[in-house]
């Protein structure tokens, strides 16, 4: 309660308010809930502080998506692109299921390439941490053969973007997919993985040094399961 009541004083100083925030994000972490809190919370989503407003969206995102997902898609919607970047910087850091469907939303539904490029390396972030610890609460939505099926047609995608930095970072989601031993199981996943291999090789000698770099990664890593 007092997290709560100094995160709500609007006259309190950012010395109190951002560690409140944070404060509130570790605690539904652990899993403490309240519709107070929510509300709360929800209002400093749109704080005119930047880390107070992320420190509350993720902490929002600790909730089940059936319960906060819309209204979170909703906040985004009225975002600015450098507000949703640090969303999507925080979110690939803190993996929850909700923070990974608003990825995969902001991924579909985004024009934007800045908030584009920040996304995939987000995703690329929860992709790794879900192969390397699978007791995570969201590696069941990272991992089954629908997702991952879905981020590489997705990440194909981007990969013919002419935004440099959007191609770089979806190579970088296909170095952390090749790394899935599902993606060279038999069937649509291995059709993924040749048409992978495809895109990656004509992006090895790209004019962007960074794309080039990407794609020699990604080559190396698809290589390996041939």
């Amino acid at each position: 309660d007092l997290l709560r009541s100094q995160l709500a004083a609007q006259n309190e100083s950012l010395q109190v308010r951002r560690p409140a925030a944070s404060g509130l994000a570790r605690l539904m972490k652990r899993g403490y809930q309240s519709s107070g809190l929510t509300n709360v919370l929800l209002l400093a989503v749109s704080d005119v502080d930047r880390e107070i407003a992320t420190s509350a969206f993720v902490a929002l995102t600790y909730l089940d998506p059936e319960d906060i997902l819309d209204d979170l898609m909703l906040l985004l919607e009225n975002f600015t692109s450098l507000r949703i970047r640090q969303v999507c910087n925080s979110l690939g850091l803190l993996p929850t299921r909700s923070g990974v469907r608003l990825i995969n939303w902001i991924l579909d539904v985004s024009a934007d390439d800045d908030v584009l490029s920040t996304a995939l390396v987000a995703e690329q972030h929860l992709l790794e941490r879900a192969r390397t610890n699978t007791q995570l609460t969201c590696a069941k939505e990272l991992l089954s053969v629908e997702s991952i099926d879905r981020a590489a047609v997705r990440t194909l995608r981007f990969v013919g973007s002419p935004a440099a930095h959007v191609k770089a970072s979806s190579l970088s989601v296909i170095v952390e997919l090749a790394k899935n031993p599902i993606l060279s199981a038999r069937g649509r996943l291995s059709r993924r993985r040749g048409e992978m291999l495809g895109q990656v090789r004509e992006s090895v000698n790209n004019a962007n040094p960074g794309v080039s770099a990407s794609a020699c990664m990604a080559l190396s890593s698809l290589g390996t399961r041939e």
